[in-house]
């Protein structure tokens, strides 16, 4: 769902990629009946993630750069948000291991968001620029 996240950003901005993260948390809260500790979770990395990311893209990086770094701290934004809520500083053993696997999910990401745009602007015959 990160993919959306990114494409939406790349194609549409910020604003756009903020509230495709609020309505995908809720959605999944509505989903699981649950508005508990793993939403907050989700909810946490998933803006810093954007708000992140956004920094990034400001600077031209590549969608696989962003993407990484969108990982990561989405990652590090889960991590602290539950070691805040279950009071316990111990969260931050998994920290190791959730980035072995953010990164290559973020290369993957990035190498599908960058080539779903470049479809996207080559069939819409529009400028191969994302918006700011």
């Amino acid at each position: 769902s990160n993919i959306v996240v990114l494409i939406v950003m790349l194609l549409f901005g910020f604003k756009e990629a903020f509230l495709v993260v609020i309505f995908k948390s809720v959605l999944v809260g509505l989903l699981y009946s649950s508005f508990g500790i793993p939403f907050i979770m989700g909810l946490s990395g998933g803006i810093l993630s954007v708000l992140v990311m956004y920094v990034i893209y400001k600077f031209k990086f590549h969608a696989v750069t962003i993407s990484v770094i969108g990982a990561v701290f989405h990652t590090l934004g889960q991590i602290i948000a539950g070691m805040f809520l279950l009071d316990t500083p111990l969260l931050i053993y998994y920290l190791p291991l959730m980035l072995l696997i953010s990164v290559p999910a973020g290369i993957l990401t990035g190498i599908l968001a960058h080539r779903f745009v470049k479809i996207y602007h080559t069939q819409n015959n529009k400028n191969t620029e994302p918006k700011q």
